[in-house]
């Protein structure tokens, strides 16, 4: 049986690191690096970032961060080799689970309000708690959602970054991934783990009418500031550029 208390205990510190260390691994990226990404997953149109909202920029942060390798390193390899945290820390601690991260496509059973969700792990067919106040305020029964989860001990996290799915589309992902051993996530190549999460979010951004789903993790107050976001459809001239060097976009990577 678990202790909803004691997992909403732990939850909220843990989150809010995250939201901090997010902010700090999005500024280790590249524009090459996020130009990388958004080809992968579907974002890059005409020679510029495309997608509908904010949500679906943290999409692409979340996969660049942690599925395009650099010289044998991701986002989170390269942060610990420059800042490596103390040993048994809570950073520590969730490094680590940034490093185990794996994306996966997931189904509300049942919630717990103001701490979480159970869900089904449709891919892996695996039962767990998913920690998540501000979903919890806003989920329902039957929801499914594709998002990268962080495991601990009782429960997993996400980043925030997820991804609504309907039932055409889990239908496609499900036949695309019905081979043996497609499934095995944890077996998978760095390589091949990119391939199937970027199939995963092509698939969802293309049903253009599946149902908008706002998931968020932490309150706004809770977070230390927001993932900086790349402007939908392409930076405007004199906004700051995405690439966090702080000058205006004409004046950096828009030259």
């Amino acid at each position: 049986m678990l202790d909803y208390e004691d997992i909403a205990r732990r939850y909220m510190p843990i989150r809010a690191t995250g939201v901090k260390l997010s902010y700090a691994l999005v500024r280790l990226l590249s524009m090459e690096t996020l130009e990388q990404a958004a080809r992968q997953i579907g974002m890059w149109v005409d020679g510029t970032f495309a997608f509908d909202d904010m949500d679906q920029s943290n999409v692409l942060m979340d996969f660049a961060i942690h599925d395009c390798w650099v010289d044998g390193r991701n986002a989170v390899d390269s942060y610990m080799a420059l800042h490596p945290p103390a040993p048994r820390s809570e950073k520590e601690a969730i490094l680590a689970a940034m490093r185990r991260s794996y994306y996966s496509v997931f189904q509300v059973e049942s919630v717990v309000p103001g701490v979480g969700v159970q869900v089904h792990d449709l891919l892996q067919d695996q039962r767990h708690f998913m920690a998540d106040r501000g979903f919890s305020q806003t989920a329902k029964k039957g929801v499914t959602l594709a998002t990268r989860a962080f495991a601990f001990t009782d429960f997993l996290t996400t980043g925030g970054a997820a991804l609504p799915m309907d039932a055409a589309t889990l239908e496609k992902i499900l036949l695309r991934e019905s081979r043996p051993g497609h499934r095995d996530i944890a077996a998978m190549s760095a390589q091949r783990r990119a391939e199937f999460n970027a199939t995963i979010i092509r698939l969802c951004l293309s049903a253009r009418d599946a149902p908008k789903i706002r998931y968020q993790g932490v309150d706004e107050e809770e977070a230390a500031g927001p993932v900086p976001a790349l402007p939908p459809r392409g930076p405007a001239r004199n906004a700051p550029c995405p690439c966090g060097s702080g000058r205006k976009y004409k004046k950096c990577c828009g030259k």
